[in-house]
């Protein structure tokens, strides 16, 4: 789990990342919205629908994005807000290949 700081916890504060698209990224195992924000961390949210499976799939990806976040935390550039919505084909994925999807995104957006 996040520190509260480095969560996205208000809806208002999670739609004006989702409405201003500033940086985003789509893949086969994921896709994002990011924004930049004034704080002196980034913050990160991720949406689970209940298309993904029962709360117990759903909880284990939640896990395995933060965990990714975590990993690649010290290597963006920027403090930004971060929205991700994590796809079917993220299921059965293991870690590795979701930080490195997660990590080409942040590349590409310039982050």
């Amino acid at each position: 789990m996040l520190p509260k700081k480095e969560r996205l916890r208000k809806t208002r504060d999670i739609k004006q990342a989702l409405n201003a698209r500033q940086y985003f990224y789509r893949s086969a195992l994921l896709h994002f919205c990011a924004r930049d924000n004034n704080l002196e961390n980034s913050r990160l949210t991720v949406v689970v629908t209940k298309n993904l499976g029962a709360a117990v799939k759903r909880n284990r990806i939640r896990r395995q994005f933060i965990e990714a976040y975590k990993k690649i935390k010290p290597k963006i550039a920027q403090s930004i807000d971060m929205v991700l919505f994590p796809h079917n084909a993220a299921v059965d994925k293991k870690q590795d290949e979701i930080s490195a999807s997660l990590l080409k995104g942040l590349n590409k957006c310039g982050l």
